[in-house]
């Protein structure tokens, strides 16, 4: 039960992940009159170290779940 738990709460971390990635990049694209290309790179670099921050707390936040 534990594992599902943890499982189902990564996979609601990486789809908020990918939707805040594409808002940024809807908003680079509206803001800043990029390419749809530019807009999308620009949003991964951008949001890259958030995303692995808050991925590698999430799963340190876990072990304790997964050791019990």
């Amino acid at each position: 039960i534990y594992t599902q738990v943890g499982l189902i709460t990564l996979i609601g971390l990486i789809a908020k992940n990918g939707i805040l990635i594409v808002d940024f990049a809807n908003r680079l694209q509206i803001n800043e009159g990029r390419s749809k290309r530019e807009a999308v790179e620009q949003a991964a670099v951008v949001r890259l170290r958030p995303i692995l921050m808050t991925t590698v707390a999430m799963m340190v936040a876990m072990i304790p779940r997964l050791l019990a």
